[in-house]
């Protein structure tokens, strides 16, 4: 989950970090409810090696010396386990503001200022005046904001017989991705279980009823993504009494 910092105050200043889990129930970000709480892993800092969190680059526990009016990356990091599909969990950053007068050395928090003495001319004195957050007040230095973890699991169909005595044969599934495609909210994962396979059946009449993974293009197997249409289609499939297959794909959430 990433967040943009940016020290709007005059001085170069650090800024450390807390976290806290959304109680479940209680509204999220995106005007749904929380649904769960991920297991905590923690808070770093964008080190711009590379754009995007990564693990063994982005490890850095504050903001170090921030200039006025810079901008840093802040990622929250949860892992999150086998939760169910199309549910959320919200956390709320808090950003505190530190002193900042030493590089790679974690500054110590700034708790309270200056603004009830007198003005001296002599001394650099700090006043806050940064806005109320989710959960903080005006003038506090700090500041915090609600973002939310939306899970979308592996896309599986499923077919089962259920009902009847005969066998269900030249069974065909098809799926248009066109509405979510078009609205970039999702990408079709060309690739997502071999290179060239984005799909992948399961069925008792086919491969000897093991999970087999189907190239995109018309050819030989069973499956086909058409990227013009955003369609895919897997045929071929029998179904007994009592028998069950699967249809499965792969998206990125945009």
């Amino acid at each position: 989950m990433a967040f943009t910092l940016r020290n709007d105050g005059n001085t170069t200043q650090d800024f450390s970090f807390t976290s806290a889990e959304v109680a479940t129930t209680n509204p999220d970000a995106h005007g749904g409810t929380d649904d769960f709480n991920g297991s905590v892993v923690g808070i770093y800092v964008e080190s711009t090696a590379t754009v995007g969190y990564q693990q063994l680059e982005d490890t850095a526990l504050y903001a170090d010396q921030i200039l006025a009016d810079g901008t840093t990356t802040i990622y929250v990091v949860r892992d999150i386990g086998g939760e169910l599909d199309d549910t959320s969990s919200a956390v709320i950053l808090t950003v505190q503001v530190a002193v900042g007068d030493t590089a790679s050395s974690q500054g110590a928090d700034i708790l309270s200022d200056d603004s009830g003495d007198l003005d001296d001319p002599a001394v650099v004195q700090i006043v806050f005046a940064d806005g109320g957050g989710d959960t903080d007040g005006l003038l506090d230095g700090q500041y915090s904001d609600t973002d939310a973890f939306l899970v979308q699991t592996a896309t599986q169909v499923e077919i089962a017989h259920t009902a009847g005595t005969g066998t269900a044969t030249s069974v065909t599934i098809t799926d248009d991705l066109t509405a979510e495609i078009t609205a970039t909210t999702i990408a079709f994962d060309l690739n997502g279980y071999a290179a060239g396979d984005g799909l992948e059946v399961e069925a008792p009449n086919l491969y000897l009823g093991a999970a087999t993974s189907l190239s995109n293009g018309a050819d030989a197997d069973e499956g086909v993504w058409d990227v013009g249409t955003n369609t895919l289609t897997v045929d071929g499939i029998q179904v007994a009494p009592g028998e069950t297959a699967y249809v499965r794909y792969r998206v990125t959430i945009q």
